[in-house]
């Protein structure tokens, strides 16, 4: 898991401590703080760029890995990459060699899953259709799923807008904080 993860960098040092609570992020922070005592259920978190989405998205990860759980922290648009690099002969990305099905099941059955920056990606079928598969599964499933987005839901494909907005497994916040990365603030978004 940690081979396919992309939590790295600034993203190994945020806490809920370290995290400002500035005017508009106390909803998020409050909804990121619960789920990572209890994680269950999914947790949808949008607002604008550099607001700490991204802060909050690690703060979990690195919470319940300090828990020992297993936790998959996931940028969207490099997930795509990482699964389409499974049909490249090459592999460069990662030496496992796993095998396009292998890869997704692992990503669709992470018993915690962090969707960061999800919409960021190039909208394609192939794209849409993934991400569908990817959240009807752990939707079916009821898997704990956390997804970061600079989005309105409304502005998501049909079937993915559904499967984000589905309020009997999960919980929608908007945190309303200004772009940390305009002004004086935390790393992250």
């Amino acid at each position: 898991m940690q081979a396919l993860s992309s939590l790295r960098g600034w993203m190994l040092d945020c806490t809920f401590k370290s995290f400002q609570r500035v005017q508009g992020a106390a909803d998020a922070y409050h909804a990121a703080l619960e789920f990572a005592k209890e994680p269950k259920g999914w947790l949808v978190i949008y607002g604008i760029n550099g607001n700490g989405k991204t802060h909050l998205a690690a703060a979990i990860t690195n919470s319940l890995l300090e828990k020992g759980k297993v936790v998959l922290f996931l940028n969207v648009p490099e997930l795509l990459d990482y699964l389409r690099d499974a049909f490249n002969p090459k592999r460069d990305r990662d030496e496992s060699a796993m095998s396009y099905e292998e890869r997704f099941t692992t990503i669709k059955t992470a018993p915690v899953l962090i969707l960061d920056d999800f919409g960021a990606e190039s909208e394609t079928a192939w794209a849409n259709e993934k991400l569908y598969q990817l959240l009807n599964y752990r939707t079916d499933m009821a898997l704990p799923t956390v997804i970061t987005t600079n989005l309105k839901l409304e502005d998501f494909e049909e079937r993915l807008q559904s499967r984000l907005a589905n309020r009997l497994i999960g919980k929608i916040v908007k945190n309303t904080a200004p772009d940390f990365r305009r002004g004086a603030g935390e790393k992250g978004s």
